[in-house]
């Protein structure tokens, strides 16, 4: 939507609860304002006029025919759906970094416990290990001490 095609241009962008005002001027310069927090973000276009040429557009769009009115007014639309389709990424990202920062917020919380359980399930494991090792000491112990009582058996058959 338009209002005062000179020397200011207002459009709205955005959808739902979430809304900027886009104000452009002949010189190129644009403002965003979000009237929901009141915050002004100043746009700076890649060839900004200086304020020469600036009033040389207002002075020629002052005296352009209406075709060439609607020409730039057109212009101008086209500039203002790139600049929504920008804005669009922006919430976007926007939304991102914010579920970004949820989920970090969330894998912070859950992370003790999660250090706690891997350090318990260490444990376990260590006390495991330990167990094998010492059954397979009772098991090796064993097999020598039968090998030597089954030595003592033969040489007591033997000498006897």
């Amino acid at each position: 939507m338009f209002f005062n095609f000179f020397p200011f241009v207002y459009y709205v962008v955005g959808r739902g609860e979430q809304y900027f005002v886009l104000r452009l001027s002949p010189a190129a310069a644009a403002q965003l304002w979000d009237p929901q927090t009141g915050e002004v973000l100043n746009l700076c276009s890649s060839n900004p006029f200086p304020p020469s040429v600036a009033a040389a557009v207002a002075a020629a769009a002052a005296a352009a025919t209406p075709q060439q009115q609607q020409q730039q007014q057109q212009l101008l639309l086209q500039q203002l759906q790139l600049w929504n389709e920008e804005l669009d990424v922006l919430a976007a990202l926007r939304n991102a970094n914010a579920e970004t920062k949820t989920l970090q917020q969330q894998l912070a919380a859950v992370l003790p416990a999660a250090e706690a359980f891997a350090a318990s399930q260490h444990r376990s494991l260590q006390e495991l290990q330990q167990q094998q090792q010492q059954q397979q000491w009772l098991v090796e112990t064993d097999a020598d001490e039968q090998q030597g009582g089954d030595a003592a058996v033969k040489q007591v058959l033997l000498s006897g």
